[in-house]
């Protein structure tokens, strides 16, 4: 039987609930300070600052910590044809800001299911690595009516696009498609890794005041990723169970290990393999094949 939160409680929880929803804002107020340089962040960043610019009350930490569900309240009443949308990342976290205190994760999950279900405006989003089912009771509880979307790797020509073509104004010729091939190559269309290494490509171009890639330079470029990207490396391999530990360190070996259902099926979802059971990130091989340590200038 679900047990049903009454939200209008969720007023009494712990600092570590009030703390939940100043985030929220901070993280939407801090955009400019943080992201200036992207173009999309700005109109964003342009468009939160003119709401909390009108109704800067609601955007102060004690309206926020004292009161959330008339918080919530109060920005869906806000004038205006537009919406707002409230994002969670790495949402499977949240528990963990709750160790012991069960009743104030009810109250903060009973708050986001009545956001969901009666909020003209708002709208919840919460991104994350495991889905809902291979997490606990309470989310399938309070989430029952969310639409779930998978986010996987790019596809190579979009890929390959979006390292040609990062921008309207950038030299169609700066990275030749036979260099965006191969950075597709080695990370697999990963979105982070992908950006990540187009940015530090264009980086070894400005440095060394050139104006076209090639090939050589991604072999160069590589060793600076595999230091800036050592925590998403060490993440993922740390955060795998130990079965699918030993199954990327036996792919990374270059061996076939057999896989049971769902080891395969968490591998999968999280991008690590493709559906003939291959690394789906050619160059983390080095990094299971050596558990949590980058292995540099071992490509």
């Amino acid at each position: 039987m679900r047990q049903d939160v009454d939200p209008a409680n969720a007023a009494g929880a712990a600092p570590r609930l009030r703390l939940c929803f100043f985030s929220i804002c901070r993280t939407i107020l801090s955009i400019p300070r943080r992201h200036s340089s992207r173009p999309w962040s700005v109109r964003l960043a342009s468009r939160a600052a003119a709401i909390a610019e009108s109704s800067c009350r609601l955007f102060r930490t004690e309206e926020v910590s004292a009161r959330p569900t008339q918080w919530l309240q109060e920005l869906d009443n806000l004038p205006g044809n537009f919406r707002i949308l409230l994002c969670l990342d790495e949402f499977e976290r949240l528990e963990d800001l709750f160790p012991g205190n069960r009743q104030d994760l009810l109250r903060l999950m009973g708050l986001f299911r009545a956001t969901i279900q009666h909020r003209r405006r708002l709208r919840l989003l919460v991104s994350g690595v495991a889905p809902f089912d291979e997490l606990g009771q309470i989310w399938n509880d309070h989430f029952i009516n969310v639409r779930e979307i998978r986010v996987g790797h790019l596809d190579r020509d979009t890929a390959i696009d979006l390292l040609i073509h990062p921008l309207s104004e950038f030299p169609a010729d700066a990275v030749p498609e036979t260099v965006a091939a191969r950075v597709f190559e080695r990370t697999g269309g990963q979105p982070y890794l992908l950006q990540l290494y187009g940015s530090l490509l264009i980086a070894r171009l400005n440095e060394r005041e050139r104006k076209f890639a090639v090939m050589e330079d991604v072999a160069h470029i590589e060793e600076e990723a595999m230091s800036q990207g050592a925590y998403y490396f060490r993440h993922t391999y740390e955060s795998a169970p130990a079965d699918a530990r030993r199954v990327l360190e036996e792919l990374a070996a270059g061996r076939r290990p057999d896989m049971l259902p769902p080891v395969r099926r968490w591998l999968l979802r999280r991008g690590l393999i493709d559906d003939e059971g291959v690394l789906c990130i050619p160059v983390s091989r080095h990094i299971h094949a050596r558990g949590t340590q980058p292995a540099i200038g071992a490509m």
